[in-house]
């Protein structure tokens, strides 16, 4: 189902449409909240992560209509209220304009974006397939020769970067696709870094 048909369905038979935004906000695809790029408005957005700058908080943010009739104790969290964690989102969100988001996570893009294809024109490893994802949040597919997934391969690849120094996250229902999901704050220099070293493990695989 489309974004906009789900919007649709939802306003029909009377559902909150909630967007999970904890690690697809503040950037992380190229602009402040994932959703804006499925043409839609959430009525609640569930936050996290990055929007204390590490400190541990959570938020949810929805229409004035809902959150100001919520019952009292009717919305609460590990991660909420806080003063020192509220604290360090104000000063986070201070941070975080549109200007830096933009910058932060193009730079991102384009440097994964840029290996992934000269990977591919290399012909790196027969296992390499698709580059998934938007902005800085991004996925590599490994498959084999008939384009089934090759969680055993992943799972080699794992290893070897933990060697190399590199930590990196498996993902997919096949667990066949490799998370890239760099601070949005890292370096130029680490981000090439860590992706040396994933070159390099891509070349062992077998």
């Amino acid at each position: 189902m489309s974004s906009p048909r789900l919007r649709g369905f939802c306003d029909e038979h009377d559902i909150l449409l909630v967007a999970d935004e904890i690690q697809s906000g503040f950037g992380r695809t190229g602009q402040r909240f994932a959703f804006s790029r499925l043409g839609i408005e959430p009525d609640l957005i569930l936050l996290g992560k990055s929007i204390a700058g590490g400190v541990p908080l959570g938020a949810v943010v929805g229409r004035k209509a809902l959150m100001d009739n919520l019952p009292k104790g009717g919305l609460g969290g590990t991660y909420s209220g806080n003063p020192i964690a509220c604290a360090a989102a104000l000063a986070t969100l201070d941070v975080m304009t549109d200007e830096h988001l933009h910058t932060w996570g193009t730079q991102q893009e384009e440097a994964i974006v840029s290996r992934y294809e000269a990977w591919r024109a290399q012909h790196l490893s027969p296992y390499l397939g698709r580059l998934t994802g938007v902005g800085a949040m991004r996925g590599i597919e490994l498959v084999c020769a008939d384009g089934t997934p090759a969680p055993k391969q992943l799972a080699q690849l794992l290893n070897l970067a933990r060697d190399a120094g590199l930590l990196l996250m498996p993902s997919g229902k096949s667990r066949h696709i490799i998370r890239l999901l760099a601070p949005l704050t890292i370096e130029p220099a680490v981000l090439e870094e860590g992706l040396d070293i994933l070159e390099a493990c891509f070349k062992q695989l077998v």
